[in-house]
């Protein structure tokens, strides 16, 4: 794994943690939106059986807004479907 990946899979992993631990004290604004975003993003891919267009625009975002954040945020049909596991047993 490059170390480009490993910074994203590190990050990522993070993001997770703050989504399973949003709205818990000491836990910092931009943290609890990276969190809410990812979750946000997941939730609508999951949705739309990851059809990409669809999901933009349930989020009223553009598809190219979609396809940036996707990328920022590490997200693939794995990681989505692990998240909303995560969110479920909370």
């Amino acid at each position: 794994m490059s170390e480009f990946k490993a910074k994203k899979k590190t990050e990522h992993n993070a993001a997770v943690s703050n989504v399973q631990r949003m709205g818990e004290p000491g836990e910092s604004l931009r943290s609890f939106r990276m969190g809410a975003e990812i979750h946000a993003i997941s939730r609508a891919l999951g949705q739309t059986g990851w059809n990409r267009r669809r999901a933009a625009q349930l989020l009223s975002i553009s598809y190219r807004g979609l396809l940036y954040k996707i990328r920022q945020h590490n997200i693939t049909q794995e990681t989505g479907a692990e998240l909303m596991l995560v969110r479920k047993a909370n």
